[in-house]
């Protein structure tokens, strides 16, 4: 890998983590509008996008890797493993849109943020993935 791929590489994932700074801050300093009703049914709506957390966490760790063989390529793979774990996050700001407590989707932005972070694209990183590939 190219020494201008190694910098792309870390511009996106500096970007993600970006991304996920910005919506922790709209979650924590956006006060809910005063007529904003919080549905009775949040607890459900926090289990279907928790399950799609998790499903986005597997995707990130499993799926990636396949897109990336099926593809030949560490990119599709790499990009892929970014943007499913930035999806964690923005379920995050879509359940603090919908009236869900901060600290829940803080939480939803802390697995986003652990996916994010074991995906650095370090030169071990890299090696590893390009034998699977």
């Amino acid at each position: 890998m190219s020494e201008k791929s190694v910098r792309v590489a870390w511009i996106l994932w500096a970007a993600m983590h970006l991304a996920l700074a910005n919506y922790a801050v709209l979650v924590v300093i956006t006060p809910a509008p005063p007529d904003l009703q919080v549905p009775q049914h949040m607890a459900m709506l926090v289990a279907v996008l928790g399950f799609g957390a998790v499903v986005m966490a597997g995707s990130s760790l499993l799926l990636a890797p396949l897109l990336g063989r099926l593809f030949h390529s560490f990119w599709v793979y790499y990009v892929a493993r970014l943007l499913f774990a930035e999806s964690i996050g923005t379920l995050a700001l879509v359940l603090a849109f919908m009236g869900a407590a901060p600290v829940v989707s803080l939480a939803f932005g802390g697995v986003a943020l652990a996916l994010l972070l074991i995906a650095a694209p370090t030169a071990r990183h890299r090696e590893a993935a390009l034998e699977r590939i």
